[in-house]
């Protein structure tokens, strides 16, 4: 499809591919990033809330990276073509917001338009894996609180002991 393009729109068809290719870069290496922080979890008992915090962080992360620069990406191209995204990502993917038509103010809406979905998913992603963290917290406390209560304590003070019945 880049190929069938005038000469002016070849270079916006080249610069949205590089821009792609840096998107699923940044996906990948945000992953990977994301891939020690769930290797350095520690073991226990209640450790589904913390990783599925950490697995919705890089969820949110990933879908931030990847719509911004395809974003980015996405509106040099139009620029230079003249065209909307839709012809170059047939069919484009559900979670990439279509914003602006095919001039140059469409392409800074669909530039501006990413980018500001971009930071909102980032910060709801943020916000909910924040949630899931302190249920993870709460989860930790309550065991912790458990494990005290049943240990015997070894105390110096004596202890009441109840007498049942009447008498001495």
């Amino acid at each position: 499809m880049i190929f069938d393009l005038p000469a002016s729109g070849i270079l916006g068809g080249i610069v949205f591919q590089m821009f792609f290719v840096l998107a699923i870069y940044a996906v990948v290496h945000g992953l990977f990033i994301r891939a020690r922080n769930v290797d350095a979890l520690p073991g226990g008992e209640y450790n589904i809330a913390s990783l599925a915090a950490i697995l919705l962080r890089a969820a949110g992360e990933a879908i931030a990276a990847f719509i911004s620069l395809v974003a980015v990406g996405g509106g040099i191209f139009v620029w230079f073509t003249g065209k909307g995204v839709g012809t170059i990502l047939n069919p484009p993917p559900n979670f990439l917001p279509l914003f602006g038509d095919t001039t140059f103010m469409g392409g800074i809406e669909f530039m501006v338009g990413g980018v500001m979905t971009a930071i909102l998913v980032i910060v709801v992603s943020y916000l909910a894996a924040e949630g899931l963290q302190l249920i993870s917290e709460a989860a930790a406390r309550l065991q912790e609180s458990r494990r005290v209560v049943s240990e015997p304590s070894l105390s110096s003070e004596p202890s009441l002991r109840l007498r049942s019945g009447a008498g001495s």
